[in-house]
């Protein structure tokens, strides 16, 4: 990198820094005391806990460097056939280092925390309610709407049916196949069986069973949720090839699955929703791009799809919208997206939504609005369910959460950015903050600079709202993928980059003696020491000293 890029560097390395040594050397609470606050884990300074944990994932990170630089030298240049297989790499690459880096903390903050989780009501709720209060699955839809006029805030009443019908459904199919139950208990660690086997112990003293059936159906939803964690990559790279380059695309969703909060998180559902967010929000664009009624229509039934899960789809789908307004209004004004200057993160000119009219977006909007609205009365006809009443009780369930709890939404204005800036790792931080002021205050590239624009304006109304007054490290994991979307953006249309000149010939110069690649690589090792020492320091559970018990 030229100089331009050297202070980003820095800053990177002292914020990170920064960061470690709060986490690490104070016992300043993570959150607000009183209202909500995370907990460290703690580790014992003579026990060499530390060092083995870091010296596995150094290892696990290794590998993946070897990856993510193979696939850069090919990328640009290779086949669609190849570019599948590296992506489909990428993803394995992920799904191992989300492994690596849940079984290095202590327990029980190891993978041992994953039967605690799915399975205990305090902590999530889904599968307890799937597994025992469901009977007959048509019963549950067409009483779904008085179960949520109930008026719960937590966990049942402020979700639509999704993740019930999803954990009942997973818990049919173990039952009807012995086969998978059998697969379920080979691959399980040491550590997830002994919790399990505590899980078993607690329930027996209350004379209640705990069936194969069961754990295989925890073990499997866990998996799940980590793979669709990990194949993010494969819908945010089609995201990111909408506005740059293989290479750029490739750089920046690599940094994927080294964001903190999805190795403490996992395996809560806020982390599978980044698969169908990042699905949403590339699907839509690419609609638009195409003016296509069936790419349209699939936009549609992702998203309702999206919030039969969860209304924290929301502002995915609203970000959607005005991004596509955004690129329809700059090229109505006859100034799209492909003057923008080449930034040394790629190799070709950038592929922006642009050309477009507001007749484009007819089609897809047409297509979108008919598969939503059919399903709809398609669920209502078949299971007896409004849905449309159902969303409208989530929300105000959602809403009296706040009147129960006590939340101070100035102090929380003030957190939450700083909450972020630890769940993604100070490296991405930083970097998404320099691309998307470099796209929004770039001479060129409007297309690109309103998209940005508009991810700022709905975060921006996400923080003023007070809908995350606590837990913002979570509730925000689904809108995670747009941040690194902005990566490939902002540096796509940065019109100050001009470290690496366009290259016309068939083989792209991926060096270690280019600054700019020796510097991505810098910034990657950085942001996996970032990952590994805030997920080993950082639980996103309130164990206190053991497990939870009914």
């Amino acid at each position: 990198m030229a100089a331009a890029r050297r202070w980003v560097i820095v800053a990177v390395a002292v914020l990170s820094a920064a960061a470690l040594a709060f986490l690490w050397l104070s016992e300043i609470p993570l959150g607000i005391s009183g209202e909500w606050t995370w907990q460290r884990i703690p580790f014992d300074p003579g026990g060499g806990e530390l060092l083995l944990a870091l010296a596995e994932m150094a290892i696990v990170g290794a590998v993946l460097l070897l990856i993510f630089w193979g696939g850069l030298q090919r990328i640009a240049i290779c086949s669609r056939r190849e570019l599948t297989a590296w992506l489909a790499g990428l993803t394995a690459a992920g799904f191992v280092w989300l492994s690596a880096a849940q079984s290095v903390p202590p327990s029980p903050w190891d993978s041992g925390k994953i039967p605690f989780v799915v399975y205990y009501p305090g902590i999530s709720g889904y599968f307890h309610k799937a597994r025992y209060e469901i009977d007959e699955t048509s019963r549950f839809l067409k009483d779904y709407e008085a179960l949520m006029s109930e008026g719960d805030v937590l966990h049942v009443g402020t979700h639509p049916p999704g993740l019930f019908l999803l954990y009942r459904g997973l818990w049919r199919l173990m039952d009807a196949s012995p086969s998978l139950c059998e697969l379920a208990e080979a691959t399980m660690p040491e550590s997830v069986q002994e919790s399990f086997t505590t899980i078993e112990a607690n329930l027996r003293t209350r004379g209640r069973s705990f069936s194969s059936v069961d754990k295989a159906t925890i073990w499997m939803a866990a998996a799940i949720t980590q793979l669709a964690c990990a194949a993010t990559v494969l819908p945010l790279f089609v995201l990111t090839r909408l506005a740059a380059p293989r290479d750029a695309a490739w750089r920046a969703v690599v940094f994927w699955p080294l964001l903190p909060a999805l190795t403490i998180f996992l395996p809560k559902s806020d982390v599978l929703f980044t698969f169908p967010a990042a699905s949403l929000l590339a699907c839509w664009l690419l609609a638009v791009r195409k003016q296509s009624v069936v790419l349209g229509a699939l936009s549609g039934a992702i998203g309702w799809g999206c919030l039969l899960l969860s209304l924290a789809f929301l502002p995915i789908g609203l970000m959607a919208v005005l991004c596509s307004l955004a690129a329809v209004q700059v090229s109505a004004a006859g100034e799209g997206g492909d003057t923008a200057v080449p930034s040394p993160w790629c190799i070709s000119r950038p592929r922006c939504l642009s050309g477009l009219t507001w007749q484009a977006l007819l089609r897809p909007v047409i297509g979108g609005l008919a598969a939503f609205v059919a399903l709809t009365v398609g669920l209502a006809v078949l299971a007896d369910v409004n849905l449309g009443r159902v969303w409208l009780l989530n929300y105000q369930n959602h809403a009296g959460f706040y009147a129960q709890f006590e939340r101070t939404w100035w102090k929380w204005l003030l957190v939450n950015p700083v909450e972020l800036a630890f769940a993604c790792g100070l490296p991405v931080a930083v970097l998404a903050v320099v691309s998307v002021w470099r796209s929004v205050a770039g001479g060129k590239g409007l297309a690109l600079r309103w998209q940005s624009l508009s991810v700022v304006v709905v975060w921006g109304l996400l923080w003023l709202s007070g809908k995350n007054s606590g837990e913002a490290a979570r509730l925000w994991i689904p809108l995670l993928p747009v941040l690194v979307w902005q990566l490939a953006v902002g540096f796509e249309c940065s019109p100050t980059s001009t470290e690496r000149e366009i290259s016309t010939s068939s083989e792209p110069a991926i060096s270690l003696r280019n600054p700019t690649d020796r510097n991505w690589l810098i910034l990657l090792v950085l942001q996996m020491a970032v990952c590994s020492l805030t997920a080993l320091r950082v639980t996103g559970f309130h164990f206190n000293a053991g497990p939870p018990l009914l």
